[in-house]
């Protein structure tokens, strides 16, 4: 089901989208964040009776699909080790 939006909701959702392409534009490109943050919006435009907080619940859901999603970039600490090369306990 595809649910219109007023076009000032349209306008906050362009610039969560914006914000979610600083924060994820190295692991994904522009047209995939687009995509699963329309997917986001009309999952919740579709049961939604008040528009007015769909910007920022789809940004917050599409946030932690994309989080989800990402490859981890963090390495793990290395864990100290003593000279026989057995971690040491703690």
């Amino acid at each position: 089901m595809h649910v219109t939006l007023h076009p000032a909701t349209r306008r906050r959702i362009e610039a969560r989208i914006q914000e979610l392409c600083d924060h994820f534009g190295r692991q994904f490109d522009r047209a995939q964040i687009e995509a699963l943050m329309n997917d986001s919006v009309q999952r919740l435009a579709g049961t939604a009776s008040v528009h007015d907080f769909i910007p920022i619940m789809a940004f917050r859901l599409t946030r932690e699909r994309l989080g989800a999603l990402a490859p981890t970039t963090r390495s793990r600490a290395p864990t100290p080790t003593r000279s026989s090369g057995r971690p040491t306990s703690s």
